[in-house]
């Protein structure tokens, strides 16, 4: 207990160190306060070297003198010691240690944690996720301490937002913290000493229903990646734990219809009288049922035919969707139910499902002509040219929620993708001196705010030019009406209006979080595909004077990259999950220095010197990103060099945020920040056209 209270006297800075070490074993140092006017004034019988000596998992921490033979003594007994103590340490590991728990902790001891092993990742109580090597418990001293702390090393994740009181305040002893010996004691000699003796079963059963707690709160956020992670340690845990549920549909919120599968099946087995267990069950079953029979009519990449190449928007030449849907719907239906009654074998599906891909392509190349109605008084495009007098004229129909006619969308879409294929993947940009250039970040399908944002900036022009920095649809109920916007100003004037590709361009994303299904429902199937053709050829980042970098996420996990490497990404493809494209399509800044990984799963964390050695590398002057909603609608980070800007205001009808844009002007190109609130909107809620997988959105 002595030594336990004079280690929790140092500074948070010794157990950053021994917590970040890239080994498997913790090292701690101690020493005291007044260490360096100790080695000043010190004499040769004082304690001067501080010698960490690991094994058999334990840790040692030797205080010697600086007598040699002395050193090489005590090294050897040690060692000898670890060998002594190690039938004693395992001991330990099944029946938990045993200590003097009457002493209270000292004052200047603050427990943050635990830090829960995951196998792969480590998640705490802050729905962070961390590598393996941040295990362990945070300890550190009172905000109100006045000790003479060291700096933390750097990679220093961040602090919990969770705490427990001061133990000496409350006369709180050991045995009152409830943490687990299976998961802090084996992490070294120091942790399983000063762990309370407790009951096993009843600590896994009280930490998995705090596991669970923690994992629906990230759930109702929408932090699947992070909800799924602690379901999992709480099942670990406590096997008979109600997290399958919940996790089930977490996998399915990221599109994982497989490993969702799994967990319902779960389900199932720990509630087999349950209907409503059934029930999800067989929902699920069927939408594996419909992704295999999805691939397997898909055609290879190689022999894919594009779509734009397929459609004539002068009479709307396309596919038959009706046709399609309706074959593919009995198709499913049929092998379905003869698979389920054990009539055919999975060889069998195989060659039905086949057969019907087969049916389905030539249905496919089968045309038809479908003209403008003559009782349609929407807008419309004369001739081959989008005008400002039509986009006026659409943006007004949309306002008043009327809908633009499938001719004049495609004509709009495809003319898009032919501007959009011929741009590098980074796009230079020059605002020449005395004007202005504007940079909005994420838009979300509030097409209302959108429209505020013309109003108070000005319409797109040659002299009011603007870039949308990504995720323009998603969740918000008016993302075609948002996108189809956009697109018309870059047909108008490619020079004014500038697109960026967010991570929400994508087929996983809009499938999920409502693009797909708005479309479906606004236009037709053709059109899904279409955007999501149109979508890979979106550019990744912009340059603006050779001094600001605009990227929808973020930076990358290796330093040293150039601003020619992204300018040769090869981008027209869905987003991967790792490398330069991931990451600029991922990332975010943390607060401390260094790497680390995402909270979002995908992509990284970096710091600030990361962002200024990325500046330095490629003689920019600003970072700037979008991508998470921040309350301000903005925030400046690392020391200056990075601005986020978000332009979706009260994101989802619920979050109260403003959004905001950044106007720069030339020659210095310094940042103006407008802000904004949101505006009212038609009563159709977000994300109404969200694939409703077992109700998780309803």
């Amino acid at each position: 207990n002595e030594w336990h209270a004079m280690g929790l006297q140092q500074s948070r800075g010794w157990v950053h160190y021994a917590i970040h070490r890239p080994e498997p074993h913790i090292m701690l140092f101690r020493r005291p306060l007044n260490y360096q006017q100790q080695q000043e004034n010190q004499s040769s019988t004082q304690p001067s070297i501080l010698l960490p000596i690991r094994g058999f998992g334990c840790c040692f921490v030797i205080t010697m003198s600086r007598n040699r033979n002395v050193i090489v003594a005590c090294g050897l007994l040690a060692f000898a010691a670890a060998g002594l103590a190690f039938p004693f340490y395992m001991a330990t590991l099944k029946t938990g240690p045993v200590i003097d728990s009457s002493k209270p902790l000292p004052p200047q001891a603050t427990f943050r944690g635990p830090y829960i092993n995951t196998g792969s990742r480590d998640v705490g109580p802050d729905h962070q996720t961390y590598p393996k090597k941040y295990s362990g418990i945070f300890v550190s001293p009172q905000k109100n301490s006045t000790q003479n702390l060291s700096p933390p090393p750097p990679h220093n994740p961040p602090q919990l937002s969770r705490s427990l009181p001061s133990p000496s305040a409350s006369g709180v002893s050991l045995s009152s913290f409830n943490f687990s010996p299976k998961f802090l004691s084996v992490k070294g000699f120091f942790w399983k000493t000063f762990m309370p003796d407790m009951d096993s079963e009843k600590l896994n059963s009280s930490q998995a229903e705090e596991l669970k707690r923690l994992a629906n709160e990230a759930f109702k956020v929408h932090k699947y990646s992070q909800a799924i992670d602690l379901y999992t340690q709480a099942i670990e845990l406590n096997g008979e734990n109600a997290g399958y549920y919940r996790k089930g549909a977490a996998h399915l919120a990221l599109g994982k219809v497989k490993d969702a599968l799994k967990d319902f099946q779960q389900v199932k087995r720990l509630c087999p009288n349950d209907p409503d267990a059934t029930k999800k069950l067989k929902e699920c079953e069927k939408a594996v049922m419909k992704l295999k029979f999805e691939e397997a009519i898909s055609v290879p990449a190689t022999e894919r035919r594009s779509v734009a190449e397929s459609i004539d928007f002068h009479s709307i030449v396309g596919y038959v969707s009706t046709h399609q849907t309706f074959l593919i719907a009995v198709a499913v239906v049929l092998v379905a139910a003869l698979v389920g009654a054990n009539v055919v074998s999975l060889e069998v599906m195989a060659a039905v499902m086949a057969v019907m891909g087969m049916t389905a392509a030539i249905m496919n190349s089968v045309r038809h002509t479908e003209y403008v109605e003559p009782q349609y008084s929407g807008a419309r495009i004369e001739g081959e040219v989008v005008t400002l007098d039509f986009i006026k004229k659409m943006m007004e129909d949309f306002r008043n929620q009327k809908r633009l006619h499938k001719r004049y969308a495609f004509q709009i879409v495809l003319q898009v993708r032919d501007l959009l294929r011929s741009l590098p993947s980074l796009v230079d940009v020059t605002v020449p001196d005395g004007k202005h250039f504007t940079v909005c970040g994420d838009v979300h399908g509030q097409f209302y705010d959108l429209l505020n944002i013309f109003e108070l900036n000005g319409l797109p022009s040659e002299e009011n030019p603007y870039l949308f920095n990504g995720d323009f649809v998603d969740r918000g109920s008016f993302s075609v009406e948002v996108i189809l916007t956009l697109f018309a100003f870059k047909c108008m004037s490619p020079n004014a209006m500038h697109l960026a590709r967010g991570n929400h361009e994508s087929k996983s994303m809009n499938k999920i979080y409502g693009f797909e299904g708005e479309v479906r429902s606004k236009l037709n199937e053709t059109c899904v595909e279409l955007f999501a053709e149109v979508f890979c050829c979106l550019p990744l980042a912009h340059v603006i004077n050779e001094t600001i970098f605009v990227v929808h996420g973020g930076l990358f996990s290796v330093d040293g990259v150039k601003l020619s490497e992204i300018r040769a990404i090869d981008r027209f493809c869905e987003p991967p999950e790792e490398g330069l494209m991931c990451e600029l399509l991922w990332s975010d800044p943390q607060p401390f220095p260094g790497r680390g990984p995402s909270k979002r799963g995908v992509g990284l964390s970096f710091g600030g010197d990361v962002t200024k050695r990325f500046l330095e590398d490629n003689k920019l002057d600003l970072v700037v990103r979008s991508h998470e909603v921040k309350d301000d609608g903005y925030q400046i980070e690392h020391d200056g060099n990075l601005i986020t800007v978000f332009s979706a205001p009260n994101y989802c009808d619920q979050m109260g945020n403003k959004g905001a844009f950044i106007r720069f002007e030339a020659p210095d190109m310094k940042p103006n920040i407008v802000t904004f609130s949101a505006v009212p909107h038609p009563d159709v809620k977000p994300m109404a056209y969200a694939n409703n997988f077992l109700g998780l959105f309803s």
